[in-house]
């Protein structure tokens, strides 16, 4: 941290506001970086108040042709999967924020509601097949408020694998 810290020459850090960028990172090198050059940036004496800011705007970073946007769509897919509709809302959240392509994220629910629910609960591909419709149609900042209800529908639907047992790309060959 005290690297990262020096590398800002004419800045000057309170020892609470290095504190806080340490104990938000979460042992995470990365996230403590960034939160520093946005700190710096935002500033010549870094407070706590700067730090505060800098560590939230971290929490929304996206990049849409990088590890974020992949890591975050991945999030948001394990999140459904795993029958958790409020960590769906907070990883779409984060995505909508970011300005991340409502048609992405629907075309995602409705993969998704064909893997990963398919036959258990076969509304679900109706569901997600009207929201991408409706996101179409409608835009944002409208669309969000569909893609949350898709999001929760999805995320606390029954789940069925069936449907991915067949190697489509091997002729219809069981895996």
């Amino acid at each position: 941290m005290a690297l990262a810290v020096s590398q800002f020459k004419g800045r000057k850090w309170n020892t609470e506001a290095v504190a806080h960028i340490i104990k938000s990172s979460n042992g995470d090198a990365r996230t403590a970086i960034n939160a520093v050059e946005l700190a710096s940036s935002l500033g010549r004496t870094i407070t706590l108040k700067i730090a505060e800011e800098a560590v939230q705007r971290k929490a929304i970073l996206y990049d849409k042709k990088g590890d974020y946007h992949y890591d975050t769509i991945s999030a948001f897919i394990k999140s459904m999967r795993g029958d958790e509709p409020d960590a769906a809302l907070h990883y779409l959240a984060r995505m909508i924020k970011a300005g991340e392509d409502p048609l992405f994220i629907a075309r995602r629910m409705l993969i998704f509601a064909s893997e990963d629910i398919g036959n258990a609960q076969p509304t679900a591909l109706v569901v997600a097949t009207s929201c991408m419709q409706a996101v179409h149609m409608i835009g944002m900042p409208e669309a969000s408020l569909i893609l949350a209800q898709t999001a929760t529908y999805l995320a606390t639907a029954k789940k069925i694998y069936s449907s991915c047992k067949w190697d489509f790309t091997s002729y219809g060959r069981y895996r």
